[in-house]
């Protein structure tokens, strides 16, 4: 056979072979239904199986109790009578509970909604409903190692959720209406398992108008590290803090037990104490003893005392809006760490009040507070670039033997002076800031302080010293024939 009649031979059986692939396909419909495209599979939690809650078995102080690790279903209303509990798990392994969008609802006198009351429970996931109007505790995660909630609004009870020991992981939750705190994790030192670290996630939640504080932390963290994250999260009118940690419970806590709280992009409005409050230990050298702050992007508003409260801590605060707050916008108290671009404004009290400080303070705001604009005792650190206007009393106030630098800053239409430097403070070196507008500009009653390179007009009086710190002052005049590099200027 020659090629051309081999090629020929293989090109028919592979049309017949076409053709015969065609007769067999079927296509598919031309004209599908309106509407759009629906998921064709299921998730996981659709295809696992799960054990409806009404076919568990109760006891005297729980309508359901789950005994056995595995997936749960509520496939309908939870009724909790007085003097019980929704559901009490005493499993040992993992369990998880789908609510399936409905409510565990109790009555006047009952105890909890969800109670893990077994040390052996690895993992406890509630999610998808409500939990509404029982006496004690919606949600108490108990010793459970790990508990997290998602998608899961809690109301009108004694308090939101609890964890009090082990791990945990929030999201998407609603808290409201608590008679005590929304939320409150207290580990007590003795935790579960084979953990070494803690870890608390709360992320996009939401409490309010909850008897306490929306978010507590407190307990004993001494023997382990732990890292705490409340990120994007609202807490507004709430009774005490909007977040609120107490660390004051920790006596072994050091330096090498550290907790470390992030705080990031929390809306804390409207509370009755501070928008956020976070306080330690205070050693006996009165510094911070192992707890890291680092709060980001957060506003503390129309709180009625302090906005942002820190005492005896390691702090990091960035870029928060700290105004209108009915005691000062900010503030700290043996605190070590830095502040940068905040906004402290229209305040009761100080803008920024700093007492026993170690900290760089950069681009901060004061602006129309009921006191200082800027009021520090007892700190050590470099001043740069801040802006303190239109306070009813001082632009910046140094007090307390307060030492180090406050350079390129600027005070402007403060009812009493724009920059005080007290007696009891020496050392300091202002440096190329502005005050203009004030009763005096610059006014010096500390001894051996440096001024030079600022400059102050339209004050009343631009620059008053005492005898104790020495002060070159030129005038407009004098400019053309100055040869003195430290001077300062009255214009």
């Amino acid at each position: 056979m020659s090629d051309i009649d081999r090629r020929a031979l293989i090109a028919g059986a592979s049309l017949i072979g076409a053709m015969a692939l065609a007769r067999s396909a079927k296509a598919g419909q031309l004209s599908p239904p309106a509407g759009p495209v629906g998921a064709t599979g299921r998730s996981l939690r659709d295809v696992e199986p799960r054990t409806p809650i009404s076919t568990l078995s109760g006891s005297p102080e729980a309508v359901a109790v789950i005994s056995e690790s595995g997936a749960y279903v509520l496939t309908g209303e939870l009724h909790v009578p007085a003097g019980m509990s929704g559901i009490v798990v005493t499993a040992s392994g993992p369990v998880s509970i789908d609510l399936r969008g409905f409510a565990i609802t109790g009555s006047a006198g009952s105890l909890k909604g969800i109670a893990c009351v077994n040390g052996q429970c690895s993992y406890l996931e509630v999610y998808d409903g409500f939990i509404r109007d029982c006496d004690g505790d919606g949600l108490d995660g108990g010793p459970a190692e790990t508990l997290e909630v998602d998608d899961v609004h809690v109301s009108h009870c004694g308090t939101g959720i609890r964890k009090a020991l082990g791990r945990m992981k929030c999201t998407d939750v609603t808290l409201e209406r608590a008679a005590g705190h929304g939320l409150v994790y207290a580990p007590s030192g003795a935790n579960p398992g084979a953990i070494t670290a803690l870890e608390c996630v709360i992320d996009d939640c939401e409490f309010s108008e909850c008897g306490g504080s929306g978010v507590r932390l407190e307990g004993d963290y001494s023997g382990i590290d732990c890292s705490i994250w409340v990120s994007d999260c609202d807490c507004h009118r709430n009774g005490l803090d909007g977040i609120g940690g107490n660390f004051g419970s920790t006596p072994g806590l050091n330096g090498n037990d550290l907790v470390t709280l992030t705080i990031d992009e929390c809306n804390c409005a409207g509370n009755g104490r501070f928008g956020i409050g976070v306080q330690a230990p205070i050693s006996p050298l009165g510094t911070s003893v192992g707890v890291l702050l680092e709060c980001s992007d957060c506003t503390c508003a129309d709180n009625a005392s302090d906005g942002l409260r820190v005492q005896a801590v390691r702090a990091t605060i960035q870029t928060g809006d700290f105004a209108r707050n009915g005691g000062d916008g900010m503030n700290l108290q043996d605190v070590s760490g830095a502040v940068e671009c905040c906004l402290c404004a229209h305040n009761a009290a100080n803008g920024m009040r700093c007492v026993n400080v170690q900290s760089a303070i950069d681009e901060v705001d004061c602006r129309g507070n009921g006191a200082d604009g800027l009021f520090l005792t007892n700190v050590q650190g470099a001043i740069d670039e801040c802006e303190c206007s239109q306070n009813t009393l001082t632009g910046i106030r140094l007090s307390g033997g307060t030492r180090g630098s406050v350079c390129h800053c600027a005070c402007a239409e403060n009812g009493a002076d724009g920059f005080l430097i007290e007696a009891s403070c020496s050392g300091l070196a202002i440096t190329e800031c502005d005050a203009r507008g004030n009763a005096a500009g610059f006014r010096v009653d500390g001894p051996n302080n440096l001024l030079l390179w600022n400059t102050a007009s339209l004050n009343v009086q631009n620059f008053q010293a005492g005898p104790g710190t020495p002060l070159v002052v030129l005038s407009p005049g004098d400019l053309p024939a100055n040869t003195n590099p430290h001077a300062n200027y009255s214009l």
